[in-house]
């Protein structure tokens, strides 16, 4: 009964002794995180036709021909009527023609905004009005930092066997060891030895090096 009990006791201390190793391995500073690089690559891409035309409030003007109020569009519509009709009350057929052909000439442009994010091209053609816009995009390649959090031995089990003797080499053992690593490196370990010894065993890490 004696034995019994002390191998009860001697079976509470050690898994009482587990459980907190466990424990503290286990609450130990959150996971390590490293910064590695990603390299986003550049995207490009045009719109032939706008999704959506959302029309601008129109800025109504007029001028005055022949007694009769006659709308125009925009300032620059009232200032090219102005001048056609300075060019009708002088009969000057040549600058009639000038301000016609400009009226109907087709006239291509391109836009192009730049920073280090987008390269943006826009493309219109007009007449008179707007017939055409096309813009053509290109987001460019960066490279971030993403944190990525390092995956980390949480729990781990060893096993081993060793030998042992004294100073006098007469009493020689064979041991066989079992032993539980938590995510700090620390260890313990149970052994039991041909001369019917029970061992237990606590190693604390003191310091690692990395490469």
């Amino acid at each position: 009964m004696k034995k019994i009990s002390q191998f009860r006791i001697s079976l509470i201390v050690v898994s009482l002794t587990v459980i907190f190793f466990i424990q503290r391995g286990c609450s130990k500073k959150d996971e390590p995180v490293k910064k590695i690089e990603v390299v986003i690559p550049k995207v490009e891409g045009k719109f032939d036709k706008p999704t959506k035309v959302i029309e601008g409030k129109s800025k109504k003007d007029s001028v005055i021909w022949k007694d009769k109020i006659i709308r125009t569009e925009n300032p620059v519509n009232k200032k090219m009527a102005q001048e056609l009709m300075e060019a009708l009350k002088y009969k000057d057929s040549v600058k009639i023609l000038k301000l016609y052909l400009s009226a109907i000439e087709e006239k291509d442009g391109t836009y192009v905004f730049d920073d280090k994010n987008l390269n943006l091209e826009v493309a219109t053609r007009t007449r008179g009005t707007l017939l055409s816009i096309k813009p053509k995009y290109t987001i460019k390649e960066k490279t971030v930092e993403v944190p990525v959090k390092q995956k980390e031995q949480v729990f781990a089990m060893y096993a081993g066997v060793g030998i042992s003797d004294n100073l006098q080499f007469n009493n020689f053992a064979t041991e066989v060891e079992i032993g539980l690593q938590n995510k700090a490196g620390d260890i313990i370990s149970a052994g039991y030895d041909t001369q019917k010894n029970i061992s237990v065993k606590y190693s604390k890490q003191l310091f690692k090096i990395k490469k």
